[in-house]
């Protein structure tokens, strides 16, 4: 830890699954309401020093074109150790998963297009807040 800061590494980033299904009762020119939710879990090893990450998005949707279920993982190495608890939940759910989110947004665009449709890109996240609504005891800049 620098200055109070806890620095780390962006190692690796995988595809872990993609599901998708193509609704082929889908009406043309039809306006449709797309229900995204993303999921997030986290998990340090003390002895690696290490941060596995798994960012998860879900496209759904009465009468949507497609439904899709994406999980990508990342591994973030830490220069020193991080202290347990809250300070280690915010770089996880805040800073690591904003470095995974391009990736999980990539493949959801790139697997609508394949599919013969636009390509849907996710609208950006705003991780603090969603740290905040899920640790509202702990709320950052409350």
């Amino acid at each position: 830890m620098a200055n109070g800061r806890i620095e780390f590494e962006f190692q690796d980033c995988r595809l872990l699954s993609a599901h998708f299904e193509i609704n082929n009762s889908l009406t043309p020119g039809k306006d449709v309401q797309l229900d995204i939710s993303l999921n997030l879990t986290h998990e340090y090893h003390d002895a690696e020093n290490l941060l596995r990450l798994t960012l998860g998005a879900e496209v759904k949707g009465e009468d949507a074109p497609i439904v899709i279920k994406v999980a990508m993982g990342g591994l973030f190495n830490f220069k020193s150790k991080p202290e347990p608890g809250i300070e280690l939940a915010k770089v996880a759910e805040i800073n690591c998963a904003a470095i995974l989110f391009p990736f999980v947004r990539e493949v959801i665009a790139d697997i609508t297009r394949r599919a013969g449709l636009p390509p849907l890109l996710l609208s950006p996240i705003n991780f603090v807040e969603m740290f905040n609504s899920n640790h509202p005891d702990t709320a950052i800049g409350a």
